[in-house]
């Protein structure tokens, strides 16, 4: 992952990741500053309160910060989770449902951070229901069916949400017709 072998370099590789997914990996009773910079001792990030002011502005929590996180809506939660996996400016950012619990603000400002991720050269992946969210954030989409890859394309093959949903039901018959191996459901 990143350039690194795993298992052995495991703990390097976890520390080129940003993570967000439906639990926010924060801590409840601390408020929003106590959490980041928690994790800024974990990634022992030298001016951890400036780069916490700068994430916290980028994903608009600033005047959120002193407040425990439990006091906060699932949305600026969301926002706070966020700002913990941006905070160590990782190369590889995995988002699991990544628009749950987000308003149009919320939304738009997430899109905004997949675009600045992938200008700075990081890999932004993402798992979704959300098609048009989806496909509006992506150049290159993949469908798993059963734990398999059964398409990987660029926007080009499929280029709106209607091309991808033909694109999807296609790959969908294909590989309900493939042949199955014995032993297999």
């Amino acid at each position: 992952m990143n350039g690194v072998e795993i298992p052995q370099g495991a703990m390097q590789a976890r520390a080129s990741i940003g993570y967000v997914g439906h639990q926010t990996l924060l801590y409840d009773e601390l408020s929003v500053v106590e959490n980041l910079r928690y994790y800024a001792r974990l990634y022992a990030l030298e001016r951890a309160d400036a780069r916490i002011g700068d994430v916290a502005k980028q994903v608009g929590i600033e005047k959120r910060l002193g407040d425990a996180v439990r006091t906060l809506s699932r949305g600026y939660q969301q926002r706070a989770a966020l700002a913990r996996a941006l905070l160590h400016r990782p190369k590889v950012y995995l988002f699991d449902e990544p628009w749950t619990g987000l308003d149009q603000s919320s939304s738009h400002i997430l899109t905004g951070i997949f675009e600045q991720a992938r200008q700075a050269g990081a890999a932004v992946l993402f798992s979704s229901h959300e098609f048009e969210r989806s496909l509006a954030a992506a150049d290159r989409a993949l469908i798993m069916r059963n734990g398999k890859i059964i398409y990987d394309g660029a926007r080009a093959a499929w280029r709106d949400a209607s091309g991808f949903a033909q694109v999807y039901t296609a790959e969908l018959a294909r590989a309900d017709q493939a042949p199955k191996r014995p032993g297999r459901a």
